[in-house]
């Protein structure tokens, strides 16, 4: 008989995978401001189930979700520090210290942080600021973390004023690089809204946005993208 490799009691395939594995034990269920979405909003969110729109080194960072989530996937959730409300989904928020380092995009039948700490009531009223004027500029300090092409593609984003969007080719030319590499970065981006990756199109539509090329994620777009409009 072939051999065959026995698999740990909780395998996940990769095609299954939300992103890069972080958490190697089950995280326990939270309550509060640090509580985590339930695994098949966040799965969903992702289009994790979706492997051929996935991407190797993608960060979560949505069709509407199914039920439930793959058994064996409730271990890879992330926990937040506060999930907040947005005119079109829920925000889960991450921080290190008092640093902004990851914000993704839920479904909006997330339920919310009721209490905030004093690092996500700032976030929140920057954000309130943004939903009423498209060229707030957001103060509260923020670091995405990422590779150092990454973070070129990161940093010329953040110089894209809203109701502006550029290209992919046309910002692949700015850095000297291929449009599919600005596009892949785009698409890994872990701070949106405040480093506006929605801001770069495709030369004959829309685009993709997180990773994906159809679904919840582009309608996120659009909506930002309509948002800023507003500015015109």
């Amino acid at each position: 008989m072939p051999h065959q490799t026995r698999q740990p009691k909780n395998f996940v395939p990769a095609a299954c995978s939300i992103h890069p594995i972080r958490h190697r034990r089950p995280i326990p269920q939270r309550s509060g401001p640090r509580a985590r979405p339930a695994a098949a909003w966040l799965i969903s969110l992702q289009r994790a189930h979706r492997p051929e729109q996935a991407h190797a080194n993608s960060t979560p960072p949505r069709q509407r979700c199914s039920s439930r989530p793959p058994p064996g996937l409730e271990c890879l959730m992330p926990a937040y520090d506060a999930i907040l409300s947005a005119p079109m989904c829920r925000l889960g928020v991450r921080f290190t210290g008092d640093t902004l380092t990851r914000l993704d995009f839920l479904p909006i039948e997330t339920p919310r942080s009721v209490r905030l700490d004093a690092r996500a009531r700032r976030l929140r009223d920057e954000l309130d600021a943004y939903w009423l004027n498209p060229a707030h500029v957001f103060t509260l300090p923020h670091t995405p973390l990422g590779t150092p092409f990454q973070l070129r593609v990161w940093h010329a984003l953040q110089a894209l004023p809203p109701g502006q969007p550029t290209t992919y080719g046309a910002l692949a030319r700015q850095l000297g690089t291929a449009a599919r590499a600005v596009g892949q970065a785009c698409g890994s981006n872990p701070l949106p809204i405040l480093v506006p990756c929605h801001r770069v199109v495709a030369a004959n539509g829309l685009g993709g946005f997180m990773h994906a090329s159809s679904g919840a994620p582009l309608d996120v777009k659009t909506w930002l993208l309509a948002h800023e409009r507003r500015l015109d």
